[in-house]
């Protein structure tokens, strides 16, 4: 028999829920499963015949009781039925599973049901393409199984064999005798592996035993066809049986065919939506993983030193990342452990600016997903959310909802963003993906109340909500001085901190880019290159910066190779700047009081500071090991705005007095370059803070 002659009975799933309900409100006197009411007037589930006691144990030590059966609403619910398990919301369908146990904790109120599930095609890894060559009513068995209380259970269904489906004429003998059955039938004939996304035929045999067994693929094998037992994703691979039609027999319509066979409900349920064209623009995010670039494409065009400044441009992604080993294995264990354990978790990474904190986690997430293994073949989503490019801090919730929704162009306000991702966060689902939230620049996020990092924490300690969250920032101490202690609380203990590059770190990264091209940099010039940058900041970018300038002038002077001499060149330019000439030319303690502020700036991990505190950070300065005399808080407040009408500090309107706001107008890089020989910065940098 071909699909087109199977027909299924016509039936309305939305309206049986409801006849199903109201039919569990209504009492029946003579019923010896007849619901006892809670306070609230709705149906209570009650076990149904003794409880055995289990050899397992909960965590906690709790011995298990396990039963046979429960009641709800005069309806029975037995070890072995399918059953459709409530959704997490209203317009969600539900899902369908198979109960294999039945048991509770001593001491606990909670009814627990251990439920193996049901895939349906929008749960799998197939296109939406190769989902319309599937029947409407088809779904795949499974391996994955979790437990839940037996109150999300919401009615009974039944799941038979493909080799079950009735033909035409049984269709019309079942629909004129079978009129009193309203429970819905589904068909599956193939059981899919999550890890490997992988399909295989299952006998009849196989099907009746899997809700008894506990691994039905070890137990059951021989009921597990041999034929196509790795098959690819694609249906002409994966559905090759005789009995099976084509995709444009199953798409084609018959004469009494299609009418009534299934209803917008079921097909909801199966496709995601009431018509497999309207599905391709709401498919759940099964396949596509958000993950970011791989290697950049190296052309190897045009000369050596053409070559070598493109290896060196800051936005070429390296094949490896030299010198931070550690820090990659310490992010890599801590997240592949939470992917592989389904929970969520927050690690906070801290350093200075360029010191390859983003880079190293987007290594890791490229390594995850070219390495299926280090995850047990789980899949996950990547969202990466810089707090620079934030319009408001609010908007964090919008990025992310946008991406763990599927749904680039999603038109939410912050409110309602933050509100659907509370929901999904903290409702539990077995299908759900692992989701990582490269939150960078987290400290420009800190607001005064500080709830959007909070909530982003919090959701990801929800035990249900799969959500990894890799929170960096550039100040080392920002949970213990910024973060309020309920936000440090949710942020967990988990920490990662990068130093700052040595010069032989600096020069082992210019080394690692010009693998290959040896003959562009001569050694002494790598070197001088990698000391100058290394004495000042540390900063990875600036030296790729520099050995790139350093290679425009060397051949724009008709030399093969960067030697010394076009290094200094270039750091002759990078002082011959207009901002480093200003900054050169300011006043002992001008230049006292802009570093001052830079060092208040990382003390408490903001932007921003107040007048009050640079003129007691300025103070402080002056009182250390200096030994400058501290001029009057009127010339020093003059000397504020002063920097301010050069461009070098923003500062508020002087009405304002000490609560005036100040921020720098200028690379704190360049500041430090500048003053890379100034006795506090060699001050500071004994105490950490450059």
């Amino acid at each position: 028999t071909t699909m087109p002659g199977k027909r299924v009975r016509r039936s309305n799933p939305a309206k049986q829920r409801q006849q199903r309900r109201a039919k569990r409100l209504k009492p029946a006197d003579d019923d010896p499963l007849s619901p006892v009411r809670t306070g609230k007037g709705r149906p209570r589930c009650r076990w149904v015949g003794p409880g055995q006691p289990s050899t397992e144990t909960k965590k906690g030590g709790d011995t298990k009781t396990m039963y046979q059966a429960f009641s709800v609403g005069g309806e029975r619910f037995s070890v072995g039925d399918c059953v459709l398990v409530r959704p997490e919301t209203d317009d969600e369908d539900a899902y369908i599973a198979a109960i294999v146990a039945l048991y509770a904790y001593e001491g606990e109120p909670e009814k627990h049901a251990s439920l193996r599930w049901f895939f349906s095609p929008s749960h799998t890894a197939l296109t939406a393409e190769e989902r319309k060559s599937l029947h409407p009513a088809e779904v795949f068995a499974s391996q994955e199984q979790d437990e839940n209380v037996i109150q999300s259970i919401d009615a009974k269904c039944k799941v038979l064999h493909w080799s079950q489906m009735p033909s035409d004429d049984d269709a019309k003998d079942n629909s004129s005798h079978d009129g009193g059955d309203e429970t819905e039938t589904f068909y599956c004939r193939r059981l899919y592996d999550a890890k490997t996304q992988k399909f295989r035929k299952i006998t009849a045999r196989f099907l009746e035993d899997l809700a008894q067994a506990e691994t039905p693929v070890a137990s059951s094998a021989g009921h597990l066809s041999d034929g196509n037992s790795s098959d690819s994703l694609g249906l002409e691979s994966a559905y090759e049986d005789d009995d099976m039609a084509t995709p444009k027999q199953t798409r084609r319509k018959r004469k009494g065919q299609g009418r009534g066979k299934t209803t917008a409900a079921s097909r909801r349920r199966l496709f995601g939506s009431a018509s497999p064209k309207k599905q391709q623009r709401k498919q759940r995010p099964t396949t596509k993983l958000i993950v970011p670039a791989g290697v950049t494409e190296r052309k190897q065009v045009g000369t050596v030193l053409e070559q070598a400044r493109a290896r060196l441009h800051v936005s070429c992604v390296p094949e490896e990342l030299p010198c931070r080993e550690f820090e990659f294995e310490s992010i890599f264990g801590f997240v592949a452990d939470k992917i592989k354990g389904t929970v969520g978790g927050c690690i906070f990474v801290s350093g200075v600016p360029g010191t390859g904190k983003t880079a190293t986690v987007r290594a890791v997430a490229r390594q995850l997903t070219m390495d299926p293994a280090s995850t047990d073949g789980l899949r996950f989503q990547f969202v990466e959310i810089n707090g620079m490019a934030l319009t408001t801090p609010q908007q964090a919730y919008v990025q992310l909802w946008r991406a763990v929704s599927n749904n680039p162009d999603a038109a939410v306000t912050p409110t309602h963003a933050a509100a659907l991702l509370a929901k999904r966060f903290t409702t539990p689902s077995p299908h759900r993906l692992c989701t990582v939230v490269l939150l960078d620049e987290m400290d420009q996020m800190c607001t005064r109340k500080q709830d959007v990092i909070y909530n982003i924490f919090d959701w990801s300690s929800q035990a249900a909500s799969r959500l990894i969250v890799v929170a960096v920032a550039n100040t080392m101490d920002l949970p213990q001085r910024v973060l309020s202690e309920r936000v440090a609380s949710r942020l967990g203990l988990a920490e990662q901190q990068f130093d700052p590059y040595s010069i032989s770190q600096l020069a082992e990264i210019v080394k690692t880019r010009l693998h290959g091209l040896d003959d562009a940099f001569q050694q002494d010039a790598v070197r001088l290159c990698a000391g100058t940058v290394g004495k000042a900041s540390g900063d990875a970018r600036r030296v790729l910066n520099v050995s790139r300038r350093a290679s425009e002038i060397a051949q724009a002077r008709g030399a093969t190779q960067v030697e010394t001499k076009h290094v200094k060149a270039a750091f002759d330019e990078l002082k011959g700047s207009s901002a480093i000439q200003t900054l050169s030319a300011l006043s002992f303690h001008e230049q006292l009081f802009l570093l001052a502020v830079m060092v208040d700036f990382r003390v408490t991990g903001l932007e921003e500071t107040t007048l009050g505190r640079a003129l007691d950070a300025h103070a402080a300065a002056c009182a250390g090991s200096l030994g400058a005399p501290c001029p009057s808080t009127a010339v020093v407040r003059n000397l504020c705005y002063g920097l301010g009408s050069r461009g070098l500090l923003l500062v508020e309107p002087g009405r304002l007095g000490t609560h005036a706001k100040i921020r720098l107008n200028i690379s704190q890089v360049d500041i430090l370059f500048a003053y890379k020989d100034h006795p506090y910065v060699t001050r500071c940098r004994a105490f950490g803070h450059f």
